[in-house]
Parts: C-alpha cells; structure tokens; sequence
C-alpha cells in the first residue's frame, strides 16, 4: 500500500529528564480504530460525510506514503519529514492550494488569507500580522485585556453546570477572539449566530462528487450554494463590528477586502474553543491530571502546566485535520515521485499519531521532551510561510481561557471518552456530557 521509509525519530521519548515538565500522570485515550483499507468509489462520500478519519488506513499510521487511485484522481497520504518539509518549507510555491481545499471555503471566506495564494496572499498576510499586533498593543493597557480572568470566572458560575456548556463556551471564545480582533468589546455571539455557523459546518461538509475529484471552485455546486447562502447572512453584522472599530483602516487592505480578512481570522475561534473543549474533557475524565494542573494552587504553576496540557492536546487533537496540497509539475520527492494535479494530503492527525515518529503515540504525556513542539512532526497549525497566523496568539488565549475555568472550578466529565470526528475541524463525537465544579 505504501514505502514503509519514515525515518524513526521517536518523538516524545521521556528519558531526558531535563526536559520534563513535573512527573504529569500520563492517560491512554481511547483512539478512533483505524480501518483495514480504503473505502470503495461506491462509499467513499458516505464514509468522508460521516467521519473523514475513516479515509485514513492503519497503513496511514506505519509508512512513509499512502497511495490511492479515486477514480481518475491520485491520492497520496504523506508523513515523511524529508518530504513535508520540502512540500510546505523548501518549496510551498511548487505546491498550490487543492481545488478540494478551495471548494470547501470559498463560499463562505471569499478571497481571505485562507483560500488566497501568490502576491495576494503574501499582501494579506502581512496585513492579518499588523492588524493582530496593532490590536494586541492597544488592548494591552485596556480594560477588555484585564478583565479577562472575571469575565471568564463569571462565566464559569453562570453556565458551568449547564447541560449545554460546550455551546456556552464556543459563543465565549468566540466574543474573547472578537475583542482581540476587532479591538473593541461588543459582545457579537449569540445562540443564532452560533446555530448560523453550526449549520454552515455541517453544509459545508457534505462534500460531493465535484468536490472529491477536484473540480475548479468556479463549477459551483448545490452544496457550495447553500453553504455562500449561509456565510452572506453574516455580512451585515461583520461590517457592524468594523464600523465600531476605533481605527477602521486596516494597512495594505482594501475596504472591499475588510469583510473576507475579518471572517478568515474569526474563524480561528473553533480551533481556540475545540482546544480548550478537547482540554477540559481530558481532564474531566482523567482527574490525576486535573489535580496535577492545580497543583499546590500557585496561578503561576497553573499556567505553566496548562501550557503543557494544551500542548499535547493539540498534538492528538489537532483542530486542523487534513491539509491538502496539489504539486504545480511532475518533481520528485525524497519518499518519490509525484504527478502534477495530484492530491496530496499531509495530515497533521496522521503524523501525530504515526508510529515512527513517536514514542507512544496514542498516549497522553505531557512528559515529552519540550523540543518535541517546536517543528516537524508537531504540527497543529500547518508549517511554513503558510502556517496560521494564530499558531501562538491561539494557544496563549487557551491558556488564559482555562485558567480563568479552573481557578475556582474542576471539570467534570461522565459517560465514555468521545472519539475525534474528522471534518472541516477535528471535534469529539456526540454531546459530550462535560460541567464544570466549584471547589
């Protein structure tokens, strides 16, 4: 099915002790079993539909390269280091944007940072990294920046126990990253807006025919229709919030493009709040790791060791599940040939669970070396130029999220650990039943 050529690092081996957090309880979660093979031509979009973890073969998880044929499409599945890197940081301009990729978003993101490529993503980019400064600088001497820890920690009494707390905490998160980006602190989240997205979500999802063998976004579908439908009727609230903005101009962007800029970062709020969610769960159904965290009550000590659970939590829950990629020409890679058009996906899902890459994989351990983090294969936000802009604001308001949560409160989780479910984000399972506890 594939070369069995990854080079073995190991990652994550705990016999460097200079490196370990603090003896932090490990958890062996329960993992999405991986199926034996391929799913035929016949079920492959009621299989992607329901699950897309369920397109990745047990072979995903041993070897280098994964090779499929999807009717005239290639499939290739890669996690060799050599050749990601070259995909994603030698040469990311030898690798386009998938026309699966641009299906999938640009109904709803438009011509954003996200979907956009060449001269107009390099502009937007540097646009998005000047806007989050300037709006970081300016909310540091503010109230909204202080006032963080209560406005969690209310937050935290009035819906803990509320049988619907992962719904509260998205639209939470969702008004924390408004404040951060649009400078100012209405509250923009509501059950309709959060409904509106949800059903956005699931839309988008479906993926059909067109999208799977790869037809030019321009061959609109009924599915890219509805879910532009969905993704318009928040046009007048975005230009809402822009106008109360304190400084509406926004470097290198055009007023046209303020719209597609704000929704392309507003959407980083799923990956804070399935983060955050994926977090809480853990600890909720593991409580060794909870009383780690709180340890002898130190805030400091706290944080430090929430920055160590967000970190593995990313690494076996990444919010970004699939990144696809299609070579521009013909080229060779270190783990082989490739074939212009050809679709190519580097999952970061993948390369955190993979079997030569780390040293038990599918447990939970915050006792892995730190240097684990800081490249190839830890990758929850992409690597290269192309990497979220949001790769460190992200997990930091995570940090201050959580923090917020269990100063005065514990979680508490019942039922069975949910399973990952693959899709636009990687989000457990079901409704998991997850409270929060006073103290």
């Amino acid at each position: 099915m594939g070369q069995a050529t990854t080079k073995s690092c190991r990652c994550g081996e705990t016999s460097q002790p200079a490196f370990l957090i603090s003896d932090a309880p490990r958890a062996a979660l329960p993992s999405f079993p991986a199926p034996p093979g391929f799913p035929s031509l016949l079920h492959w979009l009621p299989t992607a539909r329901r699950n897309g973890l369920e397109l990745f073969p047990a072979g995903c998880f041993t070897q280098a390269r994964v090779r499929h044929g999807l009717a005239w499409k290639r499939l290739s599945i890669i996690s060799d280091p050599d050749s990601v890197r070259e995909i994603f940081v030698t040469r990311p301009r030898a690798f386009r944007l998938c026309n699966l990729h641009l299906r999938l978003l640009r109904p709803s993101l438009g011509n954003g940072l996200i979907v956009a490529e060449g001269d107009d993503w390099r502009r937007l980019r540097r646009a998005s990294i000047a806007l989050l400064a300037k709006v970081k600088e300016q909310s540091a001497a503010g109230a909204e920046q202080h006032d963080l820890p209560a406005q969690v920690g209310q937050f935290a009494r009035d819906h803990g126990q509320a049988a619907d707390f992962p719904e509260h905490l998205s639209r939470l998160v969702l008004n924390l990253l408004a404040i951060r980006i649009l400078g100012h602190s209405r509250v923009i989240a509501s059950p309709a807006i959060t409904a509106a997205i949800e059903r956005h979500r699931e839309v988008s999802e479906k993926v059909d025919l067109l999208d799977v063998l790869g037809l030019a976004p321009q061959i609109t579908s009924d599915r890219m229709r509805r879910a532009r439908g969905i993704a318009s009727s928040f046009d007048d609230r975005i230009r809402e919030e822009l106008a109360h903005r304190g400084d509406p101009s926004v470097p290198q962007v055009a007023v046209s493009e303020q719209r597609d800029l704000i929704v392309n970062l507003l959407t980083g709020f799923e990956s804070v709040w399935l983060t955050c969610l994926w977090s809480l769960l853990i600890m909720g159904h593991y409580p060794a790791l909870g009383d780690w965290v709180r340890g002898d009550g130190m805030p400091g000590q706290r944080r430090k060791r929430l920055a160590a659970i967000i970190r593995e939590t990313l690494r076996l829950y990444p919010p970004l599940p699939f990144i696809y990629r299609e070579p521009i020409e013909d080229m060779d890679l270190p783990v082989g040939r490739v074939r212009k058009g050809e679709m190519i996906c580097v999952s970061p899902y993948v390369v955190h669970r993979h079997h030569a890459l780390w040293h038990d994989p599918e447990v939970f351990d915050c006792n892995r070396a730190a240097e684990t983090y800081q490249g190839f294969p830890y990758m929850p936000f992409g690597l290269g130029a192309r990497r979220c802009v949001g790769a460190a604001a992200g997990p930091e308001l995570a940090i201050e999220i959580l923090d917020g949560l269990l100063a005065d409160h514990r979680p508490v989780a019942s039922g069975e650990f949910p399973l990952p479910r693959g899709g636009m984000s990687l989000r457990p399972m079901g409704n998991p039943a997850i409270s929060l506890e006073r103290l």
